[in-house]
């Protein structure tokens, strides 16, 4: 998975994808019908020596690329997007879009002719009264003539888009897919801008004393509201880290947007954007919260009424 599909697939993510789409009525087994021909056949006029051995029984080639690996993509963005983008009814702008993209208006037609043509090669393919030539004919026009198809460019179609809105939600950024309207869409999908975060060297002394002053004004804001736990989407600075640290307040650092949005459904507490605006009220509420080592990696947990993990 992590060599064809993504980096950071893996089977069961692109499982749940799966499962999700047919679910939402999708007919992944006519594209799966129509791409089982062409992989067969690219894999089959494909030269087994450029192949790298993975052990005694494996051999994977870093050649091909059969259409099949595009539904799989495709499984596993639209997972990726229903599970990050927290919300859902702009998500559901864009599984309509898929409907009505991977939808056929007469279904049963479809997957009765690609069940003739199968068959047909099929029996072709069996013959040996007819030429090997002539049967490798056949098998080439109707391989060429489902990758050319219009299943291929639908699948195609949507992937990168897919995969785009959830890299940059995932990101830190807010998504939102466009619904579709005939003749009024002009894009798929928009983002809002994110703050960014900077750093400066200061020059002077007393530049750097001016900025760890107001360093330490955001930490004593944090303080004087009740903080003793804080959960940010960015980086910390190495003098604010020092000021909570001294404070006795935990910190947790780079959260994903969609665990600050559960955190904060399960603890009570409010995602706050600016620290001029933080007040006790925004507060929350957790029995504990401890680090964690789990193999090679370290968690923050965090127990409350409703309980919730942050990695």
């Amino acid at each position: 998975m992590t060599g064809t599909v993504y980096s950071r697939a893996n089977a069961s993510e692109v499982m749940e994808g799966w499962e999700y789409l047919v679910d939402e009525k999708i007919p992944l087994d006519i594209y799966t019908q129509a791409f089982y021909v062409p992989s067969l056949y690219s894999w089959l006029a494909h030269d087994s020596k450029q192949n790298i051995q993975v052990n005694e029984d494996t051999d994977i080639s870093n050649v091909l690329e059969p259409l099949s690996l595009e539904l799989l993509r495709l499984c596993y963005w639209i997972n990726k997007c229903h599970q990050i983008i927290t919300d859902k009814s702009l998500f559901e702008n864009k599984l309509n879009e898929v409907r009505d993209s991977l939808g056929f208006q007469k279904e049963v037609e479809v997957k009765a002719q690609l069940n003739h043509k199968h068959t047909l090669v099929a029996r072709i393919l069996k013959d040996v009264n007819i030429p090997y030539w002539e049967r490798e004919l056949h098998a080439n026009e109707l391989s060429t003539e489902l990758e050319l198809g219009p299943f291929r460019s639908k699948i195609s179609s949507l992937v990168p888009e897919l995969m785009l809105a959830a890299l940059i939600q995932e990101a830190g950024f807010d998504i939102s897919f466009i619904p579709t309207t005939p003749g009024v869409k002009t894009c798929d999908l928009l983002f809002k801008s994110h703050k960014t975060e900077v750093k400066t060297f200061l020059d002077t002394q007393i530049e750097g004393n001016e900025e760890n002053q107001m360093l330490k004004s955001m930490v004593d804001k944090i303080k004087t509201a009740g903080a003793n736990v804080v959960v940010c989407q960015t980086g910390i600075d190495d003098m604010v880290q020092h000021y909570l640290s001294s404070s006795a307040i935990l910190a947790v650092r780079r959260a994903k947007e969609s665990d600050m949005y559960k955190l904060s459904k399960a603890t009570g507490a409010q995602v706050v954007n600016n620290l001029d605006d933080l007040d006790a009220k925004d507060l929350g509420y957790a029995e504990l919260v401890e680090e964690r080592k789990i193999e090679t990696d370290k968690w923050v947990f965090i127990d409350s009424p409703v309980s919730s993990t942050l990695e």
